[in-house]
């Protein structure tokens, strides 16, 4: 199977927008679908960008699927989707012992704004400098803030610079 061609079927797909939402979880839901179509339909519905509750439903439940590639999607998804309740599944995902999710949602949650109190001291503890008795946060993790932090500098310069400090002091080498 060609990936170029289906990546632009998903672009299609996508641009169809919110009245093809329907068909596409129907089809996905079909218990025959494998995992990449599952992963596809889940991108496709980020793509969309609605966070209405059928595709919230459709998404957490993925997010309990048994393959990885698909709950890493429902991630990026939710980060290409605005709301309450996303942001609440994202925040949610911080506290996930799997670093790879927590990566996805710190990264994800630059794209709220404002930033809420829960993801501002998650990027300030990941980035903040440890004592050599306290364990550092996984270097992707550390990552994914800053590229939160990036996507937050671009809507809001302001928001972004209660960060500097933290930032500057991460940059300092050990004595």
């Amino acid at each position: 199977e060609d990936i170029f061609l289906r990546r632009n079927i998903c672009k299609v797909l996508a641009a169809m927008g919110k009245e093809g939402i329907p068909e596409l979880i129907a089809y996905a839901n079909d218990p025959t679908r494998n995992w990449y179509t599952l992963r596809n339909v889940t991108m496709i519905l980020g793509d969309i960008g609605l966070s209405e509750e059928p595709v919230l439903l459709f998404l957490k439940r993925c997010q309990r699927h048994p393959n990885l590639r698909v709950r890493e999607e429902v991630m990026t998804s939710y980060g290409k989707m605005k709301g309450s309740q996303v942001e609440k599944l994202l925040l949610k995902e911080l506290e996930n012992p799997d670093i790879t999710f927590r990566s996805r949602a710190v990264a994800a949650l630059g794209n709220f704004h404002p930033m809420s109190d829960q993801a501002r001291i998650f990027i300030e503890e990941a980035l903040k400098k440890k004592r050599t008795n306290e364990s550092e946060t996984d270097n992707q993790v550390q990552l994914s803030c800053c590229l939160a932090l990036e996507t937050i500098a671009h809507l809001d310069l302001a928001s972004a610079e209660h960060f500097e400090p933290i930032l500057c002091n991460a940059l300092t080498p050990d004595k």
